[in-house]
């Protein structure tokens, strides 16, 4: 899965011309923006007020470390969702790959930002 925005074309064709299809207009192209690794944490901090840095702590603390044990306990005790959890896991198991995409997440906002305010 990647951290980018990507088209999602919902449609069916069939046997119809493309023409057709165009002017349907029931046939449209969406996008569909995916949020960054960076933007998680954000959303995590906001509903919970706690950084990663705590869940980290917390979770060793009551001896859980495989995946299953994270997901119900963050699920459970905090109230987020699958892909919020599933953030919060990755730093708790993996925080070197964590803090470098949330580096990498920073530097292309920064850019982007940086796009905007020339134009």
């Amino acid at each position: 899965m990647g951290w980018f925005r990507k088209p999602l074309f919902i449609a069916e064709i069939g046997n119809a011309k493309l023409t057709n299809f165009l002017s349907s207009p029931f046939n449209r192209i969406y996008w569909v923006k995916t949020l960054t690794y960076k933007a998680y944490i954000d959303n995590v901090k906001a509903k919970t007020g706690n950084d990663p840095e705590y869940f980290q702590t917390l979770a060793k603390e009551k001896g859980l470390a495989k995946y299953g044990e994270l997901l119900a306990w963050l699920k459970g005790d905090f109230e987020l969702g699958r892909g919020h959890a599933n953030a919060i896991i990755l730093y708790i198991q993996k925080p070197e790959l964590a803090k470098m995409k949330i580096a990498e997440d920073s530097k292309k906002e920064k850019q982007k930002n940086n796009l905007k305010n020339k134009f």
